[in-house]
């Protein structure tokens, strides 16, 4: 003879908040359906009255008869009332789907800030150009940090986080605003080629015939610090967007086990636009 699962206290709470949502389902059902029949009893009495009561030539609505602006209105609040027991249950059913599901554990998976580049060509091209498209769409969907703000201001923000050693700087994000009196490409050129200006600087890479323009990649060192950037220049008609990836992994490059050296990762841009200025 077959036996039936021992019944646990979690099993036995399931059922008691499936048993909950149930009934609560069930009488939200039942106070939407008394509202709206108490809404077309009241609609039915006013026109019953209306149609019983005495005409007279002074008056086409008699005073024991709401006048079609009042029925109008209950009509109209009976409808609001309905709308927010619907929205309540339809809650109400969200919350019961949801428990009705299995729930998966949370998924581990990495930024693509953590990427490593490759050390196969064909790859390394397109990781160069992939990754620096990722920080200009991320530029695009970013609010302006300073709203409608023309003055020139710096923000500077370190994130907090938490490690096996305790409470860490996790991020710093930094946002600056200034104003150049030139034209923005001019500015875009000179911005672009001071990142390899610094005697620090090492180009690893030149995707491009010249620095002024396409994309490049290169590394600076300060003490134990070793960064390596991937920078992008992306030119419109009315503005300039500059890129810079910052890489902790490259094949090409592994870090060295045991080595004093740290390599940041992250991304940073630059957006140079024309500023329209009219004189009176």
């Amino acid at each position: 003879m077959p036996r039936s699962a021992p019944t646990t206290a979690a099993s036995i709470e399931e059922r008691r908040h499936s048993e909950s949502l149930r009934k609560r389902k069930y009488r939200a059902g039942k106070r939407t359906e008394l509202i709206q029949l108490e809404t077309e009893l009241r609609t039915l009495q006013d026109q019953l009255a209306y149609l019983t009561a005495p005409r007279s030539s002074s008056s086409l609505f008699p005073s024991t008869t709401p006048p079609p602006a009042i029925i109008a209105r209950r009509y109209n609040e009976s409808l609001k009332a309905q709308v927010t027991l619907q929205r309540r249950l339809a809650r109400t059913m969200s919350l019961w789907t949801a428990t009705q599901q299995p729930r998966l554990g949370p998924i581990m998976r990495s930024s693509w800030m953590q990427s490593t580049l490759l050390a196969n060509p064909a790859a390394r091209q397109q990781g160069y150009r992939w990754l620096s498209d990722r920080v200009l769409h991320t530029s695009q969907r970013h609010p302006h940090p300073f709203g409608d703000a023309v003055a020139d201001r710096v923000s500077v923000v370190a994130h907090r986080g938490e490690d096996t050693d305790g409470a860490t700087v996790a991020a710093i994000e930094g946002h600056y605003q200034f104003t150049a009196f030139g034209d923005f490409r001019h500015v875009s050129q000179r911005l672009w080629v001071a990142n390899i200006a610094p005697t620090a600087v090492t180009v690893i890479q030149m995707l491009d015939d010249q620095p002024i323009d396409g994309l490049m990649y290169y590394h600076s060192t300060n003490l134990v610090t070793n960064v390596r950037v991937i920078a992008r220049q992306y030119i419109e008609a009315s503005r300039v967007v500059l890129t810079y990836t910052y890489l902790a992994h490259d094949e090409c490059f592994p870090m060295i086990p045991g080595a004093r050296e740290w390599r940041p990762h992250g991304f940073a841009w630059c957006v140079l636009v024309h500023i329209y200025i009219y004189v009176y």
